[in-house]
């Protein structure tokens, strides 16, 4: 009887089992019921901001297709509009010394000049700022390396922001408007592998990045503050912690 008892038992846990696991699903679930209206406004632009990240590899001599649209968009903008490339802007190890290798220099230029390009017709401001990947050859030597490469081509000393692989500088664009670069690599990086990393900089701990952050916001707070950066604060991505093993 007891043996009986326990057989049942171990029964309906299977079944039990089988049953939740039968009615969980992995589809995507959205929301629905939702009326998206444009709502009509008699308010001017003031500023436009044209945004792209990750666009750092290209085919020889051409555009991925991303930058193809990014420069039809900028080709028609007026002189009231900003392009910011968000970081990663060389696949897969920012730009080496084409001392070191001719192949690798060559190939990693073209991935950048296919950016600038993009920038041919703009009548607006540009703004380069570091992603994770621009650090990956040399550290800051190859990140100082792409900022020189780029303030060059744009004849623009305030181009690429942060200057000096340092965390954190404001833009101004108007009365009502501000940009805050931040190289959020420099944040994350373990600094025991890049020695100096902050000789050239003002701030030179986390902890007076984050005061230096947070001063900025509150003065600012009349202002729409616009914080530009290669890594996002929250992410539904797959970098966000937020996907299953399933699904990854």
């Amino acid at each position: 009887m007891q043996r009986r008892l326990e057989l049942y038992k171990h029964c309906a846990i299977v079944v039990l089992t089988l049953v939740f696991t039968g009615c969980a699903t992995m589809a995507t679930k959205y929301a629905e019921g939702f009326d998206n209206k444009d709502v009509p406004s008699s308010k001017e632009i003031s500023q436009t901001f044209y945004l792209i990240g990750d666009a750092g590899l290209s085919p020889m001599g051409g555009m991925n297709p991303a930058l193809k649209i990014f420069k039809d968009k900028l080709d028609k903008a007026d002189k009231n509009s900003m392009a910011i490339f968000l970081g990663d802007n060389i696949y897969p190890a920012g730009l080496p010394d084409k001392k070191d290798s001719t192949v690798a220099y060559i190939t990693a230029k073209n991935h950048l000049d296919a950016q600038l390009k993009t920038l041919e017709n703009f009548k607006g401001k540009t703004l380069f700022i570091p992603g994770n990947h621009d650090w990956y050859t040399e550290g800051l030597i190859g990140l100082k390396r792409e900022e020189e490469y780029v303030e060059e081509w744009m004849d623009d000393k305030g181009a690429y922001q942060p200057d000096n692989g340092c965390p954190i500088e404001e833009i101004e664009i108007s009365e009502d408007v501000l940009v805050v670069a931040m190289d959020t690599e420099w944040y994350l990086v373990n600094w025991d592998g890049h020695p100096g990393i902050n000789d050239d900089c003002d701030i030179k701990s986390r902890g007076k990045f984050l005061e230096e952050l947070e001063s900025i916001i509150k003065k600012n707070r009349h202002r729409t503050t616009i914080l530009a950066m290669h890594h996002p604060m929250f992410s539904y991505g797959p970098h966000g912690g937020q996907t299953t093993w399933y699904q990854q």
